[in-house]
């Protein structure tokens, strides 16, 4: 084996598979206006309680859907 494939197969092997929200990553929250399908989101918040607190806020008649990263 030549030297460049290996460092390819080194960097490849070190790569993730799945692409997952990390520490310190923004929470967004999502909802739909109730009758709607179209999910829209605030954000972005520093935390999971910051995002869940501002449910409270959310328009009239709007569905929360939960806080994602």
């Amino acid at each position: 084996m030549n030297f460049s494939f290996r460092i390819l197969a080194v960097l490849v092997a070190l790569m993730p598979l799945n692409s997952m929200a990390g520490y310190g990553d923004p929470w967004y929250l999502v909802y739909h206006v109730s009758g709607g399908t179209i999910n829209q989101t605030l954000g972005p918040f520093g935390t999971q309680f910051e995002c869940t607190g501002a449910r409270l806020s959310l328009p009239l008649g709007a569905v929360f859907v939960g806080c994602f990263q």
